[in-house]
């Protein structure tokens, strides 16, 4: 993450532009627009609103960690997923493979997808369906505007799918229409599996149309925007519309407020310098937006559907700053209140790195960092920021989470270059690394029985239980 603020732009945008799909299915497959090809344009000055703890306590639901997959045919992913411990999957379902011509609902081609929504659903396994890829009959792209004439057909596809895959042995509850549709290049980058850019007002209608169809076909389903993008926009030379998303909900214009349930967007560390004016790195992205709806009179649910950091070190990356930050994401993650977010991505496609696993399956550090997080935090819900005496200690990034009986479970590392000590009143305190291996400290072991206990706290993430 410290490296990531250093990347020189020119140089990534060269080497990502050339970077290929991820191959886990064999029509469209989510590939995201890298974080080094975006620059970002603050626009208004908004005003930061600090979080303030919400008891979202995830024992007995789903865990607010997943990865993403591409397209749901690879039942050595979904595996692979189980085992990491996370409790969502995003991926990708195209239109044009259930309905590659138009036809009634009867007739349309499930064969590619059912399997894998019943794997997912015996792994305990949650979705978060992309919906995207039109057919050729129903618009103009696979990624964007449908016309009127057709959107009833799109309705009609949708209220099908919902139906059928809300339904047992599928169970899949959450939808996602279209994937970074704030992109305004339709010719160069259809392969975003977005590009309404321009069009946030007819997106809107398309959200207006498709939201009763769904909700028709399953009540407990939850409908969110196709994730934005939300940088590198089109004033700074790039593809993405900054105005996409006050199109989409201002009541003047677009006006869907009321047409989806959960606001997605994508968040990659290399941008965190850009967002720290609104909190740090991922927290600082959510509130931005979180007030970019208030001032429309709105106010959703919000999930980070593509987030991580890269693992090659000819890019700068490292191992290490890659497992460090998939704790990091996480704990930033729930203090912004976000939903959930989702890694990205399983398996690495390139030299950057991004997975939790090489492109053969076989593991990083990064799965084992993750593995223990899910571990460790199953069933602590987000309580604020790390305090010792009641002070926020200089020189450290901390989170606090608990359980309902009262026991609580810290997630700390030092913002410098040096280890901080830290001095703790308790008898006991277990730290734990990042990869599981646990430390007993106990009062009598600095020679003195005075009831603290100092802990050197270093760059590297690791999980604090206190007994007093």
């Amino acid at each position: 993450m410290r490296i990531a603020g250093k990347l020189l732009l020119v140089l990534v945008v060269t080497i990502i532009m050339a970077m290929p799909v991820i191959s886990f299915g064999n029509d469209y497959q989510l590939r995201a627009m890298e974080p080094s090809q975006r620059s970002f344009s603050q626009g208004e000055a908004l005003t930061y609103l600090p979080f303030l703890a919400k008891s979202y306590y995830h024992a007995n639901s789903i865990f607010p960690l997943g990865v993403q997959v591409g397209e749901v045919r690879d039942n050595s992913a979904l595996s692979v997923i189980q085992q990491v411990g996370a409790g969502w999957a995003r991926v990708a379902l195209s239109w044009s493979t259930v309905e590659p011509s138009n036809t009634s609902p009867e007739n349309f081609n499930w064969s590619a997808y059912d399997a894998g929504f019943v794997a997912a659903a015996e792994k305990g396994i949650q979705l978060l369906v992309n919906v995207t890829g039109n057919p050729s009959w129903a618009a103009d792209s696979s990624c964007g505007p449908i016309s009127p004439v057709n959107l009833q057909e799109y309705t009609s596809f949708l209220q099908a799918l919902v139906s059928r895959y809300s339904q047992a042995p599928y169970d899949a509850h959450a939808w996602e229409l279209y994937n970074e549709p704030d992109n305004t290049d339709i010719n160069n980058r259809s392969w975003l599996g977005g590009c309404w850019g321009g069009k946030g007002k007819e997106y809107g209608d398309v959200l207006k149309a498709a939201y009763p169809a769904i909700k028709a076909a399953d009540p407990q389903a939850q409908v969110a925007v196709g994730s934005l993008a939300y940088d590198w926009f089109t004033s700074q030379g790039g593809p993405f519309d900054e105005r996409f998303l006050d199109d989409l909900v201002d009541p003047a214009k677009g006006n869907a407020s009321a047409y989806f349930d959960l606001l997605g967007f994508h968040y990659y560390p290399a941008f965190q310098a850009l967002w720290e004016p609104y909190g740090s790195d991922v927290i600082g992205k959510t509130t931005y937006l979180r007030n970019k709806l208030a001032s429309y009179g709105t106010n959703k649910p919000m999930i980070v559907t593509e987030i991580s950091m890269w693992s090659g070190s000819s890019h700068g990356g490292s191992d290490e700053l890659q497992s460090d930050y998939v704790l990091q994401a996480y704990a930033r993650g729930m203090a912004a209140d976000l939903r959930f977010l989702i890694w990205f991505t399983l398996a690495d496609y390139d030299d950057w790195g991004y997975g939790l696993v090489k492109q053969d399956l076989s593991l990083k550090p990064a799965y084992a960092a993750y593995k223990v997080l899910a571990s460790m935090m199953r069933g602590y819900n987000y309580k604020g920021l790390f305090k010792v005496a009641g002070l926020q200690p200089a020189g450290v990034e901390g989170y606090t989470f608990g359980l309902p009986d009262g026991r609580e479970r810290h997630m700390v590392w030092a913002t410098t270059d040096s280890p901080v000590s830290l001095r703790f009143t308790a008898s006991r305190i277990l730290l734990t690394d990042k990869y599981g291996a646990t430390t007993r400290l106990l009062d009598l072991a600095d020679g003195s029985q005075d009831g603290r206990i100092n802990v050197f706290v270093t760059g590297r993430p690791m999980y604090i239980d206190i007994t007093p």
